[in-house]
């Protein structure tokens, strides 16, 4: 049995839920009891209003020095075009239609060169698979895993990014409002 297993972004890049659903269930088979695993997984998180994250809003705090480079990049990516690139249905984020609609922006000059390479830096042609937190949770917990969310390290990506530290069957903290 293994005695770890470490992902960063990994389930978002499966097809579905069931991928997902099945990815763990493997896990929870051949990870040893108690062995932890801790995954980097990208999430629509709890009470997210995709308003508050879209390109303009996103692009006004990246200009007033709230997001650097960075958090802006991969906040245009993840959640920038939730509401426009994002099917609630099946959960799958079109790239290609975001990336289009960046690319447009940018032509038009409503994104600097500086803003457009700060996105292009996180391109990816494909769709990912983002899940609700409550049902990427859910799946968690029916696979035998028990959780808990890592501290937020002050970026903004945390909220929609954030570190799931799992062990198969071990009870989680106490108390702790991120546990599960």
């Amino acid at each position: 049995r293994a005695a770890a297993a470490l992902g960063d972004g990994v389930f978002a890049n499966l097809a579905d839920v069931d991928a997902q659903r099945r990815l763990l269930a493997v896990l929870a088979r051949v990870l040893a009891p108690g062995a932890p695993l801790v995954v980097r997984k990208a999430i629509v998180p709890r009470g997210f209003d995709p308003e508050a994250d879209d390109l303009p809003v996103l692009l006004a705090r990246h200009r007033r020095g709230e997001l650097d480079a960075d958090e802006f990049g991969f906040a245009v990516r993840l959640v920038g075009h939730h509401g426009t690139c994002w099917d609630p249905v099946t959960y799958r984020l079109d790239n290609a239609r975001l990336f289009r609609s960046c690319e447009v922006a940018h032509a038009s000059g409503a994104l600097s060169d500086a803003e457009w390479r700060a996105i292009r830096r996180y391109r990816f042609e494909g769709s990912n698979c983002i899940l609700p937190q409550d049902l990427w949770e859910e799946l968690l917990v029916e696979a035998g895993f028990r959780f808990e969310i890592a501290p937020d390290h002050g970026r903004h990506w945390h909220r929609y990014f954030p570190v799931y530290a799992c062990r198969s069957g071990a009870p989680s903290a106490a108390g702790s409002p991120t546990s599960r």
